[in-house]
């Protein structure tokens, strides 16, 4: 069996359509991938109440507050 000219061509575009249909589906998989470890791998921006909580042990590890003074301030964040 002899295969026509045609028949040739016809072939070869199946081949290149798969073969695109390969490239562009693993392309969109590592993309994927790439954006969900970028996601994850993002630092979370603490809120507010856990900035000022911050801030508020920091002045107490500095000594600019009492004790009394921070158990105050940190129920009023907490309230908050």
């Amino acid at each position: 069996m002899q295969i026509q000219g045609w028949h040739i061509l016809v072939l070869i575009a199946l081949v290149m359509i798969a073969a695109l249909v390969v490239a562009i589906v693993l392309i969109v998989k590592a993309v994927s991938k790439r954006s969900h470890t970028t996601a994850a791998a993002a630092p979370r921006q603490p809120s507010g109440k856990e900035q000022r909580l911050a801030e508020l042990d920091d002045l107490r590890a500095r000594g600019q507050v009492t004790d009394a003074e921070y158990e105050a301030a940190r129920a009023d964040i907490l309230r908050s």
